[in-house]
């Protein structure tokens, strides 16, 4: 059904002539091939039947070959419903010392996705997948939020796109970009481990009408519920330190928790775009309200543990500090795209592979702004002319702020620290007014949508 949307598997046949090998990627070409060659086989003898939205395979250099294929059929931006990274997917645990990490959807594309890997992580997991020739480990899987990862590979392309994406990953590969990722370390139990998670969301989402509209809404709203009270339970820990800082961190954690709602509130309301009717639609507003309810719960626990800790320091709790002058201009302030992420004025902006440097792309007037994490992309994927300024730094400080950041440190990589920088409002203003000055954004002001003076 050409209406109905299509999905996306992608893994990178190669990166550059120095790091070939069966890890990476060698083993999520051949899990997406399996993938593949099984729906194709069980549609073919009946076992299933056709499924209603198409599932396309992309197999290219990691990053620039997708980018090119999404400015090669720029119409997907606007088909494509979700996409699966598969990159590094079998190593063999017992002598890489890999487990596998995945990566959820970054908080400017929530999704339903999210919740249907967590099921089937859950499902393998209390199920015995193995291979006649596999090491057959236990299952050690990890579910990480990408804004904690520094590195990036394909699913960034379709993120940044608003396509939401998830990457399967074994990390850390003892012999990750070395002579020594041979095939040996590769492990066909891992393998099939993922190439039976994959097949199983492709198929269902390609079928996937009201009834698992509903069902993924469910799921969506239960792991939402959970999120909300974890962000809450690190975010009370921001609340420590000298006194001049508590007013300033209890702020920070409130912020945290109203962005875990407003993710967990989009991956519930993301099912729409498998199924809008009026059944799908009730049940979504009903689980949005029990979102709300949890979101206001969490606020008011960390309201108490403010006073507490105010109590235990001397000082008074203060409300919430009014708007001042920068903050009351910015949220009139609504930054939106000139032209979509994959359009051919896009592509004629995007500089070539082979001559890009370090921070390419961006004008000499908007130098680089360092922000923690995925901060900076996050503020141009939160662009979407709704928006104002001030609502896209507090949606990326939600995410990013005081957020311990690294790919190796802790396999769960969500850890709060008062130690870790914040995001500062002039930081997403300066990355806003990068984008304008190369002609990416311009910025309106509210109400009318004349721009701004000056811009």
């Amino acid at each position: 059904d050409p209406a109905a949307g299509e999905l996306i598997l992608v893994a990178h046949a190669f990166e550059t002539i120095a790091t070939p090998g069966a890890n990476d990627n060698c083993t999520g070409v051949g899990t997406t091939l399996e993938v593949g060659r099984t729906l194709a086989r069980l549609i073919r003898d009946g076992v299933l039947p056709r499924p209603r939205r198409t599932i396309r395979f992309l197999w290219a250099p990691e990053i620039s070959g997708t980018t090119q294929y999404m400015f090669k059929h720029p119409e997907l931006q606007e088909r494509l419903l979700a996409a699966l990274n598969f990159d590094m997917t079998g190593a063999n645990p017992k002598t890489t010392d890999a487990y596998l990490r995945v990566k959820l959807t970054p908080d400017s594309r929530p999704s339903y996705l999210n919740d249907l890997i967590a099921s089937l992580l859950r499902y393998v997991d209390q199920t015995d997948v193995r291979s006649a020739y596999g090491a057959n480990a236990t299952f050690n899987y990890r579910l990480t939020p990408v804004a904690a990862i520094t590195s990036g590979s394909d699913h960034s392309v379709f993120n940044n796109g608003g396509i939401p994406a998830m990457q399967f990953n074994y990390w850390n590969d003892s012999f990750y970009h070395s002579s020594g990722d041979r095939a040996e370390h590769a492990d066909p139990t891992e393998m099939k481990r993922v190439a039976f998670m994959a097949a199983a969301a492709m198929y269902y989402l390609s079928t996937a009408g009201p009834a698992e509209a509903r069902n993924l809404a469910w799921e969506a709203a239960t792991n939402g519920q959970a999120w909300i009270a974890e962000v809450a339970r690190q975010a009370a820990g921001l609340m420590v330190g000298d006194a001049r800082k508590l007013a300033r961190q209890h702020e920070a954690a409130q912020v945290k928790v109203a962005g875990a709602f407003r993710r967990a509130q989009g991956g519930v309301e993301s099912v729409l775009t498998l199924a809008r009717d009026a059944g799908v639609e009730a049940t979504v507003k009903r689980l949005v309200g029990t979102l709300q309810a949890a979101r206001d719960l969490n606020a008011r626990l960390l309201e108490e543990r403010y006073r507490e800790r105010a109590a235990t320091l001397g000082v008074a709790p203060v409300p919430p500090a009014a708007p001042g002058p920068k903050e009351r201009e910015y949220v009139l302030l609504v930054p939106r795209r000139v032209f979509p992420v994959y359009s051919a004025e896009a592509q004629r902006r995007a500089p070539s592979p082979r001559k890009r440097q370090p921070g390419a792309g961006r004008s000499a007037a908007a130098p680089m702004v360092r922000m923690p994490g995925i901060a900076r992309s996050e503020v141009a994927n939160f662009i979407d002319g709704k928006r104002s300024i001030f609502e896209i730094y507090q949606a990326v400080r939600a995410e990013c702020g005081n957020l311990v950041v690294g790919s190796d440190e802790q396999k769960y990589a969500y850890v709060l620290s008062p130690d870790a920088p914040d995001v500062e409002l002039e930081q997403v203003v300066a990355a806003i007014e990068a984008l304008e000055a190369n002609g990416t954004v311009e910025i309106v002001k509210r109400p009318g949508g004349k721009r701004r003076s000056g811009s």
